[in-house]
C-alpha cells in the first residue's frame, strides 16, 4: 500500500528540495536550452529500442508525450527528428504550422502574380500543377523511401498543387472584383488574415500560465512546471473537462498551452481534470539531488535507493465514477488492469520476461494512490528487484513527487 506521509518524511528526513530552488533549476534550464537539444523535447536517439506491445505492456523508452507513438512511426523517426531539429531551430514553430505557412505564402504569391499579369495559360498551368504534385519525390527518394519521407512527400506535394490551384483561382477572382493597387491587396488579404491566425494561435500569452498550470485532480492540487508537462484526457465515466491536451514546452503544443492559459484565467485558478499523464523522468531531472554523487547525500539515499531498483517513466492518474483505468494511451493493457481492479485488486503489477543480457523488466504497476485516485506507472525494473518491492517503491516515489508538485501547504514537503 502507499506510504503515508509520516512513514515517508521519516524515511525521507532531511532533505529539503525548496520550491525556490525547483524555480531556479527551471529558469538555468530555460537559459541553457537549445532549440535542437534532443532530450528535452521527447525525441529518442536512433540507438534506442523502439517499443513493443509484449502482454499487454509497452517495454522499452516510452518517447514523446505529445503524441501515441506506435512502432511504426518509431522506426523511422530519427529522420523526424533530424528534420524537426532543423526546423524548430530555425522557426518557433511546429512542422505542421510550417507547411501551412509556406502554403499560404506561395499561394498569396501566386495570387498576387495572376492579378497583375493575368493566368497563364492552360498549357503552362498543366505542368506546373504536375510539378507541384511530384517535386518533393526526388528529394524522398534520395533520403530513402520509408513510412516518414513518402508521407511528406505526399502532403507536401499535395499543399504546394493546392496551393498553386487557389491562388490562381484568387488572382482571377481579385483582377474582376478590383482595379490597381486594390487587385494587389485583394490579393494577398487572405494570406495576410490567415497567417495570422495560425501565428496566434502559437503565441502562448506571458502570464503564470506559461511557466505552471495548476490542476485539481480528485483530492490532489498540483502546480505541474510547463518544463515536465503533462497530458490529460476525460476519463471514461467522467464528466467533459473543460480543457484536454498536451502542455509542455514543445513547439507543437502551443495551441494547447494557449487554450489552458484562456481556461485558467492566465494559471490564476485551477482546472479539474478526472485524468493525467505525467513523464516520472522529467520531474527526476529537474530535482537539484543527484543521486551520481560519491557518496550520496545522506538525505536522499532512500530516494536514490528506491530509485536505483525501480525506475518509474510514465505515470496515469484517474478519477473515475467506477475507479477504473480508462484511456490507458496504448502504455498499458486496461482490460487487464479493469479486471483486476473490478476484483477488488486495488494493488498489483504485470512484468514482461527480464531482457536476456541485463536481467532488466518492464512492468506495468497500479495501485490506489490516494482515496479518490488510482495511478498507474509503467516503471523498468533491474535485475534482482521483485515485483512486490516495485510496487513500494513505486508508492514512495510517487508521493515524493506529488508532494513536490502539491501547492497544499499543509502537506509536510521534503
Amino acid at each position: 500500500m502507499p506510504l503515508g506521509q509520516a512513514e515517508l518524511s521519516q524515511r525521507f528526513a532531511g532533505c529539503r528540495w525548496s520550491r525556490m530552488s525547483r524555480l531556479g533549476t527551471i529558469k538555468q534550464n530555460r537559459r541553457h536550452q537549445s532549440s535542437v537539444k534532443i532530450i528535452n523535447r521527447g525525441y529518442i536517439s536512433p540507438h534506442m529500442a523502439c517499443p513493443r506491445m509484449s502482454d499487454g505492456l509497452m517495454p522499452g523508452t516510452f518517447f514523446d508525450w505529445q503524441i501515441r507513438f506506435t512502432r511504426f512511426t518509431c522506426e523511422y523517426k530519427s529522420k523526424r527528428d533530424i528534420f524537426q531539429a532543423i526546423t524548430i531551430a530555425m522557426f518557433p514553430f511546429h512542422e505542421d504550422t510550417l507547411f501551412l505557412l509556406s502554403a499560404v505564402i506561395f499561394t498569396a504569391g501566386i495570387s498576387l502574380l495572376t492579378a497583375i499579369r493575368g493566368r497563364l495559360r492552360t498549357r503552362y498551368l498543366v505542368p506546373l500543377f504536375l510539378l507541384g504534385l511530384l517535386w518533393p519525390w526526388p528529394i524522398a527518394i534520395h533520403l530513402g523511401l520509408d513510412g516518414y519521407t513518402m508521407n511528406i512527400a505526399f502532403h507536401l506535394g499535395l499543399l504546394t498543387a493546392a496551393a498553386l490551384m487557389a491562388g490562381t483561382i484568387w488572382g482571377v477572382i481579385s483582377r474582376h472584383i478590383s482595379t490597381g493597387i486594390g487587385t494587389a491587396l485583394v490579393a494577398v488579404i487572405p494570406a495576410i488574415v490567415i497567417s495570422g491566425i495560425f501565428l496566434e494561435r502559437q503565441r502562448v500569452p506571458d502570464t503564470a500560465c506559461s511557466q505552471r498550470a495548476l490542476v485539481r485532480i480528485g483530492d490532489l492540487n498540483l502546480a505541474i512546471p510547463r518544463e515536465i508537462g503533462f497530458r490529460s484526457t476525460t476519463a471514461d465515466g467522467a464528466p467533459e473537462q473543460a480543457w484536454e491536451g498536451s502542455y509542455g514546452s514543445w513547439v507543437g503544443n502551443k495551441p494547447k498551452v494557449k487554450t489552458l492559459c484562456d481556461a485558467t484565467d492566465g494559471g490564476r485558478k485551477a482546472i479539474d481534470i478526472s485524468h493525467i499523464w505525467l513523464p516520472y523522468n522529467s520531474w527526476r531531472k529537474m530535482q537539484p539531488v543527484t543521486c551520481k554523487a560519491v557518496p550520496v547525500p545522506a538525505h536522499a539515499e532512500a530516494y536514490c535507493a528506491a530509485l536505483a531498483r525501480t525506475e518509474p517513466t510514465i505515470i496515469q492518474f484517474y478519477v473515475r465514477p467506477d475507479g477504473l483505468p480508462r484511456p490507458s494511451l496504448s502504455y498499458f493493457n486496461e482490460e487487464v488492469i479493469s479486471q483486476a481492479v473490478s476484483e477488488g485488486q486495488l494493488e498489483g503489477y504485470r512484468c514482461g520476461d527480464p531482457l536476456p543480457a541485463t536481467g532488466i523488466r518492464y512492468c506495468t504497476i497500479w495501485m490506489k494512490l490516494t482515496p479518490e485516485i488510482l495511478a498507474v506507472s509503467a516503471a523498468k525494473l533491474v535485475r534482482m528487484t521483485t515485483p512486490e518491492d516495485a510496487i513500494t517503491d513505486t508508492a514512495f516515489l510517487l508521493n515524493l513527487m506529488i508532494r513536490d508538485l502539491s501547492t497544499d501547504q499543509s502537506d509536510d514537503r521534503p
